[in-house]
């Protein structure tokens, strides 16, 4: 019977193999994660001050079920990435009265917001109806209306995720 002889080539060519082998599997379990799993994001801007600083890394998690005053990472009718907290969930009454008074369900919510929360103009109109597979989404610097109470509800399929992590940049 002859005996294979294990050569230094054939070894080196079998290490590379495995080695390429899991690599291909490490990327691909990193591609699902950040597919499904987890969102990487930067955040500029003022829109959420005093929460979100601008330049911030925002990690976010995308399986968990949205609470009042998430912070979520949203996309707008127009396509573009927000950050905002929600204050209202399917089914809610909302109402913001021209004194800067925002109530949900007959109730003010206690929040740690420190700006009074205004109508838009051009916005939606009072008092408005949460729909079903929707939540309503304001900025936590009030001033900022580009949020909700512009647009109205923002529907599920529109958040990215929530926040997990906020890295902030220094110095920059």
């Amino acid at each position: 019977m002859e005996e294979k002889k294990l050569t230094w080539k054939k070894l080196k060519n079998n290490q590379l193999f495995i080695f390429g082998y899991k690599l291909a599997i490490t990327i691909f379990i990193v591609f699902l994660l950040l597919q499904f799993v987890i969102g990487i994001h930067f955040y500029y801007g003022n829109n959420m001050a005093p929460a979100l600083n601008d330049g911030s890394l925002i990690i976010t998690y995308k399986l968990d079920k949205n609470m009042y005053s998430d912070l979520v990472v949203y996309y707008e009718y127009n396509d573009t990435k927000q950050f905002g907290r929600i204050c209202g969930v399917p089914g809610d009454i909302i109402n913001i009265t021209e004194e800067g008074k925002y109530i949900i369900n007959g109730n003010i919510p206690l929040e740690n917001v420190f700006y009074n929360t205004f109508p838009d103009v051009d916005g939606i109109t009072y008092p408005y109806t949460v729909p079903e597979k929707s939540y309503f989404i304001m900025n936590d610097y009030r001033e900022n209306t580009n949020d909700s109470r512009k647009f109205g509800a923002i529907p599920i399929e529109n958040i990215e995720g929530q926040e997990y992590i906020e890295i902030q940049r220094r110095g920059f």
